[in-house]
């Protein structure tokens, strides 16, 4: 997990619902994981927490709470659907 995604870029590929990848450059999964991760998901936002870790999460839930609300909020149409954002 923190040298080597398992996860093959034909498989994350095939991922067709909306993707937030919320993570921080000091997570035990490396940056450039997360990168190559949301560059296969069609659509996919990967937002980086300033300082965050792998356990910011449990340490600053509101942080994240927050991030994830915008993100399920900017997806949102008048009419009530989901739209995927391109990048």
């Amino acid at each position: 997990m923190a040298f080597c995604p398992r996860l093959t870029a034909r498989r994350l590929g095939e991922i067709r619902c909306p993707v937030l990848i919320l993570t921080g450059r000091r997570d035990m999964i490396r940056p450039r994981h997360s990168l190559w991760m949301a560059e296969q998901i069609p659509g996919a936002e990967l937002v980086f927490v300033r300082g965050a870790d792998h356990f910011t999460m449990l340490k600053r839930p509101a942080a994240y709470a927050r991030c994830i609300g915008r993100w399920l909020e900017s997806r949102l149409q008048p009419e009530g659907g989901l739209h995927m954002k391109e990048r």
